[in-house]
């Protein structure tokens, strides 16, 4: 019986000592940035209590119509369009093009702000990533209204490396 009892506890002993060495070895993300040299993606992306946030912010103010691409060479930002009108169930699609944006990186992308009367709901969908350029589809989730303002869509650039 003591046998047991002593063989157990050394059994919990060690898959404590190996859990201590397993974590000590992981990287927290606020040691992956304090190691940063300078290169992407650090000198874009610091921690602040927690939270990954963006020093290389754009903003980008679209022209014409709701379909005008724009350019904005930032891994995070704001794209303000025009008063768009797309009409209810309805999709415009406009191109972004970005020198900060690789083929093999992540843009996420939502609607910050819609102005009172925009229509809508709206859902924003990011396509065809390339180098140097991606997709924005906005699409009118509303079965009745159409859009009929400007809205504000915060991007953010994930890299993801070669």
């Amino acid at each position: 019986m003591k046998r047991n009892r002593l063989i157990a506890l050394v059994a919990v002993v060690a898959l404590a000592l190996t859990a201590v060495v397993v974590y000590a070895q992981v990287p927290t993300v606020k040691n992956y940035f304090a190691r940063c040299s300078g290169t992407l993606p650090c000198d874009n992306v610091f921690n602040v209590g927690g939270t990954l946030q963006y020093r290389n912010r754009g903003t980008v103010t679209q022209v014409t119509s709701i379909s005008t691409g724009v350019t904005v060479n930032a891994t995070s930002g704001t794209i303000t369009t025009v008063s768009q009108t797309i009409a209810a169930g309805a999709e415009a699609v406009f191109t972004v093009t970005n020198s900060a944006v690789a083929a093999n990186d992540v843009v996420i992308v939502d609607v910050a702000d819609t102005a009172a009367g925009a229509g809508g709901p709206f859902m924003v969908t990011v396509d065809n990533v390339a180098a140097g350029t991606f997709e924005v589809a906005l699409t009118n989730t509303h079965s009745a209204t159409a859009g009929n303002s400007v809205l504000k869509i915060n991007f953010a650039v994930i890299k993801s490396g070669s």
